[in-house]
């Protein structure tokens, strides 16, 4: 029965644009930006108002088979209510991609 109350709770307006560019040989660089509308309070979730927020990802390839990477998450804000009560963090990671 939860679930079903749940059903059409839905952002009336969302986006999202995402851009990935090469560098030069060396670089790329990717970002994401995404639109939430407000999403309207239920019987089992509280309202979340509209939000804007994006990510972020810096990649410097060493050789054809070596990779290393930066990216941020939710960059906009500290933290981010887009679920019920959970607050997402922004986030910073680092990566490394070795193939062969």
């Amino acid at each position: 029965p939860a679930l079903l109350n749940t059903l059409g709770r839905d952002a009336r307006n969302h986006f999202t644009i995402q851009s990935i560019l090469d560098l030069g040989k060396y670089f790329q660089a990717d970002v994401v930006a995404r639109y939430m509308d407000d999403l309207p309070q239920s019987p089992y979730e509280p309202a979340i108002g509209s939000y804007f927020t994006f990510d972020a990802r810096l990649a410097f390839h060493l050789r054809n088979n070596l990779e290393i990477s930066v990216a941020g998450q939710n960059l906009s804000k500290k933290r981010q209510q887009e679920f019920g009560t959970l607050l997402i963090p922004r986030g910073f990671f680092g990566k490394v991609v070795w193939r062969y």
